[in-house]
């Protein structure tokens, strides 16, 4: 029933698989091999060492690969719903404590819409995921 028009989650699977390409494989890889200077050209990189940010990539990617195997499963238990949400919630947090303590000014106009594409894509994340908790 994963791929039907009664499918019960069909507009989860939608956005499993909308954050898993956008967050998890695009964000992800672009952390992993962008080159110095261009993420430096984002205020996303501001010198220094960098491994903590190819990091963060690699595990946006393991992410992304999380949803998008997700989004193929047939039944969507509670637990799942609830890592779901927990996860998405959990980074939306770290971007918005991130956003108030006022740790990314530097971050250049690109930056700042990839800070704001990725902010609302982890709280969608968080909140679809309820809908079907509740109905479960």
């Amino acid at each position: 029933m994963a791929y039907t028009l009664g499918d019960p989650f069909r507009a989860l699977r939608l956005m499993l698989r909308i954050n898993g390409f956008l967050v998890g494989i695009v964000l992800g890889l672009s952390l992993l091999i962008a080159p110095r200077t261009l993420l430096l050209g984002w205020g996303i990189y501001d010198g220094g060492v960098i491994w903590p940010l190819r990091l963060a990539g690699t595990s946006q990617m393991a992410l992304g690969a999380f949803f998008f195997i997700m989004a193929t499963q047939d039944y969507l238990s509670k637990a799942v719903l609830w890592t779901i949400t927990l996860t998405n919630s959990i980074l939306a947090l770290v971007l918005l404590t991130a956003y108030l303590q006022q740790e990314l000014a530097g971050l250049s106009t690109m930056g700042q819409v990839l800070f704001v594409l990725v902010f609302l894509l982890y709280l969608l994340g968080a909140v679809i995921p309820l809908r079907y908790v509740r109905g479960d």
